[in-house]
């Protein structure tokens, strides 16, 4: 009888021993996802914005986003413009900022 107990003993603290393990190699991986979690957060989003930007085959998009982005300010400025000359050239007044 005192071997059966001995023999589940042992049994048991080995089955513990791998639990500890186990549940130390479990805290260290989520120490690891927090600490990556924080990094991508304080560093990593930025990097991947700058890749994505830098990246040779999005920088002609980018560039054509870019352009048509200003020739439309500069249309809207330039219509802005006309539509006060227009005004000035009936003889009226405006009380605006010029678009030029």
């Amino acid at each position: 009888m005192l071997a059966e107990v001995t023999t589940r003993a042992t049994e048991a603290e080995a089955r513990a021993r791998e639990a500890a393990e186990a549940r130390d190699g479990l805290v260290s991986t989520f120490n690891q996802l927090k600490d990556d979690r924080y990094w991508m957060r304080d560093h990593g989003i930025g990097h991947i914005v700058k890749a994505i930007l830098d990246a040779p085959e999005n920088t002609v998009g980018v560039d054509l986003i870019r352009l048509h982005a200003r020739e439309a300010g500069f249309k809207a400025g330039y219509n802005r413009c006309i539509s006060h000359i227009n005004i000035l050239s009936k003889g009226e007044y405006i009380d605006e900022r010029s678009g030029i």
